[in-house]
């Protein structure tokens, strides 16, 4: 692995930045290593990327105070991250002081990392610290997601106390789910290689595709023309409430005659899934993958499929049409974190192609031609992004001569009064024309056997 990771930097690296590294690598281990931070450390976007993803899988125990000397030095949200990764790599206990203090400062992803990082340390001081993380109703909710993940890689006698005592007195269900998951990864029941069976249609239950849980249902009736049911598949928001996603969004397909599938992006596999999770566990693969299994195994149609998602789900639905245009029929989207169309940012920020997804490339094209709506949530200027995004892709097909599909709106413009799920409602399903809906053919058939003869359809 560090050959490996040393022949990346030979490749995307220039030879100055690291001379003595080449001279000596890879028998001088500390000279590769002190290259890499001084690259992270660097104001080349592309190159810190690809110091954070190589500096985790070179380090080992003799790099502890290379570390400990770099993270007071390191400015950016990027390179404190990779370096409190790295120190839970090396896992020496002398470093809990110094990680303990990025608990309480920096970003909110920073603040989760050296959270994460405590428990990698492996020992029974950090504890009381994690615990009062998890316990405090005033903490960011993230954040105390983490310190229940954190407890549960700590995994001693200790931890283990604490979040069975945690769960048992807090009364917080998203709180609650985490610390389940924690308690199972610490049992060791979180197995990434099993797959479970698709449950029987009808029916709607928790399975296990390699270590990700999902919810699934597909209707008992198939259509009179022997079409195979299609799939909705819905996002949760970094709350994790699956469960009221996976209910909202199951009632209204089974009206329409689809299957619903909801994956579970837990918080200590998936921490930044609405981006894709760019450098861990690429949530956009495992989507496919669920999706196609449950396609296969349930006899349903998901080439094309129907998309909605809020929040952190919302930015992963606007990602995933912009690179997988192809793959839908119509999507809904609402977030307060969409992709900026700025070539000058890297994904999944930006339209810039990112050393950390190297497969992942914008289909604009396609994009511009797809069934979707964004709809800009509160945060920053809500109009103002709105407003740029939808002229961006104005001018865009201008200058392509292409006919567009896609809706943009900011929530406050087009939704006043009305939730987010109405409005995804409406867009996903009353506006097709190319069907007739379960619920339209249920209408009929109860108005008839009522004696109602003016009822009139969609």
């Amino acid at each position: 692995m560090k050959f490996l990771a040393f022949f990346i930097f030979s490749l995307f690296f220039a030879p100055v930045s690291f001379a003595a590294a080449q001279d000596a690598a890879p028998e001088d281990h500390g000279a590769l290593v002190s290259a890499v931070l001084q690259r992270l450390m660097g104001d080349d976007e592309a190159g810190v990327i690809e110091a954070s993803l190589a500096l985790p899988e070179l380090v080992d125990k003799t790099d502890f105070f290379r570390l400990i000397e770099a993270l007071p030095l390191a400015s950016s949200e990027r390179a404190q991250r990779s370096i409190l990764a790295s120190l839970g790599v090396v896992a020496d206990p002398r470093a809990g002081k110094l990680v303990e203090k990025y608990t309480l400062e920096g970003s909110e992803d920073v603040q989760i990392e050296a959270v994460l990082t405590l428990g990698k340390l492996k020992h029974k001081w950090a504890v009381p610290r994690l615990t009062k993380i998890l316990v405090d109703r005033s903490a960011k909710p993230r954040v105390r997601y983490a310190a229940a993940q954190a407890l549960g890689i700590l995994g001693s006698r200790e931890a283990m106390y604490a979040l069975e005592q945690a769960g048992a007195r807090i009364d917080e269900p998203k709180v609650t789910l985490a610390i389940n998951h924690a308690i199972a990864f610490a049992k060791g029941e979180l197995d990434t290689e099993k797959i479970d069976p698709v449950n029987k249609a009808g029916e709607r239950d928790v399975r296990r595709y390699q270590g990700v849980d999902y919810q699934f249902y597909y209707p008992t009736v198939r259509a009179r023309n022997g079409d195979k049911p299609r799939l909705l598949a819905c996002f949760h928001d970094y709350d994790l409430d699956w469960d009221s996603v996976f209910a909202y969004c199951q009632k209204r397909a089974r009206d329409h005659g689809l299957a619903t599938l909801v994956v579970h992006y837990d918080f200590l596999t998936f921490p930044n899934y609405g981006t894709f999770n760019l450098g861990g566990r690429r949530a956009d693969k495992v989507f496919l993958d669920v999706a196609e299994y449950v396609a296969k195994e349930a006899d349903i149609e998901a080439r094309e499929m129907y998309l909605y998602g809020i929040g952190g789900g919302g930015a992963f639905v606007q990602r995933f049409v912009m690179t997988h245009p192809k793959r839908i029929a119509r999507a809904f989207a609402a977030s307060s974190n969409f992709l900026r169309l700025d070539t000058n940012e890297l994904f999944p920020d930006g339209l810039k192609p990112s050393p950390l997804a190297k497969d992942v490339s914008i289909d604009m094209y396609n994009f511009v031609k797809t069934d979707v709506r964004l709809v800009f949530l509160e945060g920053g200027d809500v109009l103002y992004g709105a407003t740029q995004f939808k002229q961006y892709l104005e001018d865009y097909a201008r200058e392509q001569g292409i006919t567009t599909r896609y809706e943009v709106d900011s929530g406050s413009e087009r939704i006043p009064g009305r939730s987010i799920w109405q409005s995804a409602e409406q867009y996903l399903f009353w506006k097709r024309s190319d069907w007739e809906t379960y619920s339209t053919k249920r209408q009929r058939n109860r108005s008839r056997r009522d004696g109602v003869s003016n009822y009139r359809g969609n």
